[in-house]
């Protein structure tokens, strides 16, 4: 979704594109919610999955004027079409600097928002970026680190657990950007293959565990630095929209990154990504 006003964008990943209604519906509630307004005017390219009954008895009773582009000219929905071919391209140089598998476009993708909502806008006043138009404050830029570097994080255990004295008491992991409602960075565990929130890490920003040139010191030993310094908490208030995405919707992964890599890449997910349509 783009707002039109302060060009803030809102990623929204879906199993189905039957879930648009859901997505539509979440983000007119959140924008009542959260700045008093809610959705005017919606433009879309006319896709079917915003034109079924359901939508348009809720374009109806919510007084949303639904406004859509002739079929096979773009150019009526340029300025969401023109988002979408830039957060793709953000996606494709982040997630390739990384070497990460085309399976992980859903994280890149996220992370990709991310970087757009701060980035200066020649459209706004004084060149603002697309977050302080929105929040009415200036991004937190501190918590920002390089997509898919590694990073040696704090994994909480659980209380059922107690962990033993020799184990490490950081994991190698692979850093994908936040999670939406939480202050903490997302990683992905190499050894364990599945993802977690972690608020303490050491970053290596210029090393990759997916990349094909990693550095000698990561690369030579697995353990973590003797005594890192530890990164401050990202503040979820200050940079990470809400929502970047929600788990609850979002296109599944295989269960190994490892066996992804050495494999073709995987069948695209049916997933629609909410620039598609901008809210005026």
């Amino acid at each position: 979704m783009l707002d039109d006003s302060t060009r803030y964008l809102t990623v929204y990943l879906l199993r189905r594109k039957s879930d648009a209604l859901d997505v539509i519906k979440n983000y007119d509630a959140r924008l009542r919610n959260q700045e008093g307004r809610g959705i005017g005017d919606f433009q879309t390219d006319g896709g079917g999955e915003f034109n079924s009954k359901a939508c348009v008895l809720f374009y109806s009773t919510s007084g949303i004027l639904h406004r859509k582009s002739v079929p096979y000219t773009p150019e009526q929905n340029g300025r969401a079409e023109s988002v979408n071919y830039t957060l793709c391209c953000i996606e494709l140089s982040i997630r390739c600097h990384a070497h990460m598998p085309d399976s992980t476009w859903p994280w890149s993708l996220s992370y990709s928002a991310v970087l757009y909502n701060i980035h200066p806008r020649s459209v706004l006043p004084g060149r603002r970026t697309s977050f302080e138009a929105a929040r009415r404050a200036r991004p937190d830029v501190s918590a920002l680190r390089v997509y898919g570097c590694d990073a040696y994080a704090m994994r909480p255990h659980p209380p059922t657990k107690k962990p033993s004295k020799l184990e490490p008491r950081r994991v190698r992991a692979v850093f994908i950007g936040f999670t939406p409602g939480m202050k903490a960075w997302r990683f992905y565990d190499v050894d364990r293959e599945d993802t977690f929130e972690s608020t303490t890490a050491e970053f290596l920003e210029n090393s990759f565990t997916f990349g094909f040139g990693r550095s000698a010191s990561a690369s030579s030993s697995s353990a973590p630095p003797s005594s890192p310094e530890s990164s401050p908490a990202p503040n979820v208030d200050t940079i990470v929209p809400t929502p970047i995405s929600s788990d609850a919707i979002m296109a599944p992964l295989p269960s190994t990154l490892a066996s992804s890599i050495a494999t073709a890449p995987p069948e695209q997910a049916c997933a629609a990504a909410g620039c598609t349509g901008h809210v005026v």
